[in-house]
């Protein structure tokens, strides 16, 4: 199986390096840039011309968010040209008015602000082919979802240490956080009902914000949209 995901995945990187112009990656701590980026300037170097180029933010004051340890390996094993932006330094609201008048709708993600600094840098690098792994960690790994499963199938052991792999991860918070997922595993198996009507009446107060005859035509309060994007 891995053999093959590596072949899947090494044909689909190699099938997004048809540039004659510089190339550039994203790079973060993240698993999916960094695989990303160990295949292009590994396996597939060959692939394009001249050197790769990657674009990272850092943050020298808000070291909880910096994640040298975790890409500094890659840069230290290939040759690679990478650029930084010190994200502390940016004022992520002076931006807010460019990015809601380019996507043309409220700003989805905050912290976007940073990708767009780090697309300048890129553009102004001559970068014409950008690679992004954008949330492929998610189709590799089990995700949070691990959890619950694990508890309701009553498997301690291994629940603990999956929780414990976690960053800032302690074993009184593991204390505290299993009692409230125990709690709505318990909700929603033996008082579905009581469960479900505290879920109408938290999207009921949501809704309120909304204009009323827009919450009635599009059935929100039906569907339960707001609940789904108010407690992501």
């Amino acid at each position: 199986m891995q053999e093959a995901f590596y072949q899947i995945f090494k044909e689909a990187v190699r099938g997004r390096l048809s540039t004659t112009q510089p190339l550039g990656a994203y790079l973060s701590g993240g698993l999916d840039s960094s695989s990303i980026v160990c295949m292009a300037a590994g396996p597939l170097k060959d692939s394009f011309p001249g050197t790769l180029q990657t674009f990272t933010g850092i943050f020298d004051r808000i070291t909880d968010c910096d994640e040298r340890n975790f890409f500094q390996p890659v840069l230290d094993k290939f040759k690679i040209q990478p650029h930084f932006i010190n994200v502390d330094e940016i004022q992520p609201g002076q931006l807010f008015d460019d990015i809601s008048t380019m996507e043309d709708e409220p700003v989805f993600s905050p912290h976007f602000f940073m990708s767009w600094h780090l697309l300048k840098m890129a553009q102004e690098n001559n970068i014409k082919v950008l690679l992004d792994g954008h949330d492929g960690d998610a189709a590799v790994s089990y995700g949070v979802g691990l959890l619950p499963q694990l508890a309701s199938q009553g498997r301690l052991i291994r629940l603990y240490r999956e929780y414990m792999g976690f960053r800032n991860a302690r074993k009184k918070k593991f204390i505290k956080d299993m009692s409230s997922l125990y709690r709505g595993l318990f909700l929603r198996k033996f008082r579905p009902s009581t469960h479900l009507s505290r879920v109408k009446l938290q999207c009921k107060g949501h809704l309120s914000l909304l204009n009323t005859s827009f919450s009635k035509e599009t059935e929100m309060e039906k569907h339960g949209i707001m609940v789904r994007i108010s407690f992501a």
